[in-house]
């Protein structure tokens, strides 16, 4: 088993398992779409028209002082929970930088019977989208796509296509693998998330019930992996995400996919940022029991997407192209004790630089850097009836976040290691992988770390 993460310890005393919902533009993107601005209204709805005729609702929102008979560049918004959704309205914002800005809604959408699992024809659909737009007159013919969450995983669906008339990306927050990165996560059935949100956008009981029976990897859900096709994509792109968004191996799956596979325009041109973030950052700026610290609230300046666009689509020499290809928030404690930890670093590669230390378990529930000179084991019983539960993490629909563990920590079905206190501070950034070995008297049980 493996994790992504990063924290800077001081004094630690304990090393534990670390263990769409919708998610504001507000904050994410401040720099650009302050407050002051408002939220225009759409300047004309169009339909439009896909590779089989199908005609997609499609908001288009003009520059509220654009020159009369100019064209602008468009930026792409494809939303499975419907145009109208608030946190991707937000977006039109964008506007008023010189942008047409384009929301769209995606096939599903257009289901009212709940029958249509969203993401699987956004490839093709994203496709068509782009170059219907591009030569359209709405548009001088430059395209490029934005945002978070589901209407992220529609940009990842998209970018294979290569569409001619795709100049950029800014995704955010989003599965670059639906089986690997949402619904099966480590293999298992992910059920508060995925039962929670089919119940909002495909709610059709067979639409569950369809996804449920698909517990292997096989060609269903090779469809709506495109890690597998990023050898494809052919455009540049940020990728950002938090340590505690339920997607976030998804967001570092897919920036080391096209950063090292893709063709070129996409391959050593992603940009990579995490930040101290669950899925709902920025409109929650609170972070589990704490909250986010003020050095990350927003985003950092470098990463403004009127930044990212005006380069690529206005050919802007601003620096975009320059910033690191990481950019990571090493956390620290939260409640306000003096660390060298809660600051953004840099790197050019993901997994950044590293040595690799190897912590060993004991029968004394201690980690320790050398291994026991005799071998030993321990049990616990597992109740079914009084299961473990989820206190925190990377969670979409639960509480998510650093939450006190010691609730858990107590239970006699759980066994903690624990380290010696560390003397100074320690970052650890990157994969954890642990290595058990175990028994159970019933076959297929599964074991959470």
């Amino acid at each position: 088993m493996h994790k992504n993460t990063s924290l800077s310890i001081r004094a630690l005393a304990r090393l534990f398992a670390f263990c769409f919902m919708l998610t504001a533009a507000l904050g994410c993107y401040a720099a650009e779409t302050a407050p002051q601005l408002p939220e225009p209204a759409p300047t004309v709805t169009v339909y439009a028209k896909m590779g089989d005729g199908t005609e997609l609702p499609t908001d288009l929102y003009y520059p509220p002082n654009g020159e009369i008979g100019k064209t602008y560049p468009c930026l792409l918004v494809r939303v499975p929970a419907g145009r109208k959704a608030p946190p991707w309205t937000a977006l039109s914002r964008l506007a008023h930088y010189d942008y047409v800005v384009a929301i769209q809604d995606t096939r599903n959408v257009l289901d009212k019977s709940g029958k249509t699992l969203p993401c699987v024809a956004d490839g093709r659909d994203g496709y068509d989208a782009v170059e219907w737009l591009a030569n359209s007159s709405f548009t001088n013919g430059k395209v490029g796509t934005i945002g978070f969450s589901a209407a992220g995983i529609s940009q990842l669906m998209m970018a294979p296509t290569a569409p001619p008339s795709l100049y950029c990306q800014y995704i955010g927050q989003a599965a670059g693998s639906l089986y690997h990165h949402a619904i099966y996560q480590g293999g298992q059935f992910n059920k508060n998330l995925v039962e929670s949100w089919l119940g909002l956008h495909a709610p059709d009981k067979d639409v569950l019930a369809a996804v449920k029976s698909q517990v292997h990897y096989n060609d269903f859900w090779k469809q709506v992996n495109t890690m597998e096709v990023a050898h494809q994509v052919d455009v540049p792109a940020v990728h950002y995400g938090g340590w505690y968004d339920p997607f976030l191996q998804g967001t570092i799956d897919s920036f080391v996919a096209r950063q090292h596979h893709g063709k070129e325009g996409a391959k050593e041109e992603q940009k990579l940022l995490i930040g101290p973030w669950n899925h709902f950052w920025p409109l929650d700026l609170t972070l589990g029991e704490f909250n986010v610290p003020a050095a990350a609230k927003q985003l950092p300046e470098e990463f403004s997407p009127v930044r990212w666009f005006d380069h690529h689509l206005k050919e802007r020499d601003n620096g975009a192209d320059g910033i690191h290809a990481v950019t990571y928030f090493v956390m620290g404690p939260l409640d306000g004790t003096a660390s060298s930890g809660n600051v953004w670093r840099h790197a050019d590669q993901w997994p950044i630089p590293a040595k690799m230390t190897t912590y060993y378990l004991t029968a004394s529930r201690t980690l320790t850097t050398t291994p026991e000179k005799e071998s030993g084991s321990l049990s616990f019983e597992s109740d079914p009836a009084n299961p473990v539960p989820t206190i925190g993490g990377r969670n979409l629909f639960l509480p998510s976040g650093p939450r006190d563990q010691r609730s858990i920590e107590g239970r006699e079905d759980v066994l903690v290691f624990t380290t010696e206190p560390f003397a100074e501070d320690m970052e650890i950034t990157g994969q954890i992988v642990a290595h058990l070995y175990f028994t159970s008297p019933l076959p297929g049980r599964p074991l959470l770390v």
